[in-house]
């Protein structure tokens, strides 16, 4: 991300911040699209992504794919020093989900590799039994 994107996407933040304070975006109510943040800041989509992902990670909002971003709290109801205790813990959290998809992918390309046949016990072959004279009882090395 360019120096460009990173002082946009907290400007773009600070934007929505200020207008959910004001009662532009009530809680409970959606925030603007994606595409319409585009248009009206002209900036890129990344940037008001970005924006949007700071503002959830903040707690003020709450993101859900197809749907939008509706607000759950004004960014001025949050006591800063609980605020900074939910991005921090935000951070931590995300960090550990991106380990356990990993994790995850990892365990699902192991699961598709070809396994190596078994090793074949010693005196048999391909699955053939080794046969012994009735009621003796096969001889071992």
């Amino acid at each position: 991300m360019d120096n460009t994107n990173r002082i946009g996407y907290r400007r773009i933040a600070e934007i929505l911040r200020t207008r959910i304070n004001d009662g532009t975006f009530a809680v409970g109510a959606l925030l603007p699209s994606i595409e319409t943040l585009v248009t009206e800041q002209q900036v890129s989509r990344n940037v008001v992504r970005d924006a949007l992902y700071l503002l959830r990670d903040e707690g003020v909002i709450d993101i859900v794919a197809g749907i939008g971003s509706t607000v759950l709290i004004r960014p001025d109801d949050l006591p800063p020093p609980e605020r900074d205790q939910i991005i921090a813990e935000m951070g931590r959290l995300r960090k550990d989900v991106q380990q356990l998809r990993d994790e995850l992918a990892e365990l699902r390309h192991e699961v598709r590799q070809p396994r190596p046949p078994a090793p074949q016990p010693a005196g048999r072959v391909h699955g053939a039994r080794t046969k012994s004279p009735r009621g003796q009882q096969p001889s071992t090395p």
